[in-house]
């Protein structure tokens, strides 16, 4: 008996395993190289570049967008396009998809409640309707968990990247309300 040591062929049809999906693909991620350049143009060109407390936070912006978006760019460009067979939403039942929408439509309320509501309140919301819908705590779980989360999240970029986060009322009202050390 002899046994076949070859790779089974991709489908041509299928969208993943045609040659413009890879270039796609490449687009984007030099799209996003791209703006990451133009963002260290930025900062090199108006202010120079400062101590970290003004120009950290953009620094470093520019500097996940290289580790991430560098790597991916000629990873798309060298390998060649995976045929993952049919679409995995499609293959959802009526259940999942919902709770799929319920997980995408809480983030897109989040960005436009976030003026609104403030940083911690949204962000603790929308982390525990999140982890709810996508089946992976309990509500009564997640939401002091997700509200560790935000305040930790808030934390490090009000008092580590030095970058203010949008405050709400309740915000306002939660950080007044706490003690002075």
């Amino acid at each position: 008996m002899q046994v076949s040591t070859e790779l089974p062929e991709t489908e041509p049809d299928h969208p993943a395993s045609v040659p413009a999906a890879r270039y796609v693909r490449a687009a984007a991620h030099g799209a996003i190289l791209f703006l990451g350049a133009v963002l260290l143009y930025d900062i090199l060109t108006t202010e120079g570049v400062r101590m970290w407390p003004d120009q950290g936070f953009p620094l470093l912006v520019v500097g996940f967008v290289t580790v991430t978006a560098g790597p991916a760019l000629i990873r798309s460009l060298m390998l060649t396009s995976p045929n993952w067979g049919e679409n995995p939403a499609g293959s959802l039942d009526r259940a999942n998809r919902i709770r799929l929408a319920i997980f995408a439509s809480t983030w897109l309320a989040y960005a436009l409640l976030l003026p609104l509501l403030g940083f911690l309140v949204s962000a603790t919301i929308a982390i525990t309707i999140s982890a709810w819908a996508l089946g992976r705590a309990r509500i009564w779980i997640a939401l002091p968990v997700s509200a560790i989360v935000a305040v930790l999240v808030f934390l490090a970029f009000q008092r580590v990247l030095y970058v203010s986060l949008p405050l709400g009322e309740l915000d306002r009202l939660l950080i007044h309300s706490l003690p002075r050390g």
